[in-house]
């Protein structure tokens, strides 16, 4: 089957917003016929663009919903512990909003540098699986798998329902991408995440069981 043009591969004839809004809603309602139909790989510099516009669209709502909460707070009601009662509220809303600026910023970046490395990974698992594309087509893969971040839109989802919706993605992009069957699919595109959810809880667990220790308690 000819390979049909992604809509992210057409931004000089549709524009920005509309091609990436377009891949958006095909990989959130479609994926499995777009990743059939599209050309399996990208530059890198393709790929991590449309990563970073994903994490900012997906993110951006709920950190503004947060920054205008910080901001409408009512930090004049609590007394000061100097002589200028005003100073403390205005410098602290001017930190809350510098904050969010910041964070619009470097979260793009973040969220490419990210996508980089767990690509890289995630390629190194699906080589052991007996996948034979190259990393540009992981990472093109990965980076798509992204696109169900327009969801984020809507505030909250970014945190609760587009982690888990984007790996299942993921599944359906290596799958086709690459030509593998589910089975290595699945294996490259959660094993990572799932040795990271280990680690972590892991981590946690021994802290908790270090500073809870009897031994630890007495003075």
């Amino acid at each position: 089957m000819p390979h049909a043009l992604l809509p992210w591969d057409q931004r000089a004839e549709l524009g920005w917003v509309k091609a990436f809004w377009r891949t958006c809603v095909e990989v959130m309602l479609r994926p499995v016929t777009t990743f059939e139909r599209m050309s399996r790989e990208a530059s890198v510099g393709d790929s991590l663009l449309f990563a970073g516009l994903s994490a900012f669209v997906g993110y951006a709502s709920t950190w503004l919903l947060y920054t205008l909460f910080l901001l409408a707070f009512p930090y004049e009601s609590f007394p000061a512990s100097g002589s200028d009662n005003e100073t403390h509220p205005a410098l602290f809303r001017g930190v809350v909003v510098v904050l969010f600026v910041v964070c619009m910023l470097l979260l793009p970046l973040l969220s490419m540098g990210l996508t980089l490395a767990v690509a890289g990974l995630d390629h190194l698992v699906l080589k052991v699986a007996g996948a034979q594309g190259t990393f540009r087509t992981t990472l093109r893969g990965h980076a798509l798998s992204q696109g169900v971040n327009l969801a984020g839109l809507v505030p909250f989802c970014s945190m609760y329902v587009l982690p888990f919706w984007s790996l299942g993605v993921r599944v359906s992009a290596y799958r086709s991408l690459h030509g593998v069957g589910w089975g290595p699919a699945v294996f490259g595109a959660l094993l990572i995440p799932a040795l990271t959810c280990c680690i972590g809880v892991g981590s946690y667990v021994a802290i908790m069981t270090a500073i809870l220790a009897p031994g630890t308690l007495k003075l």
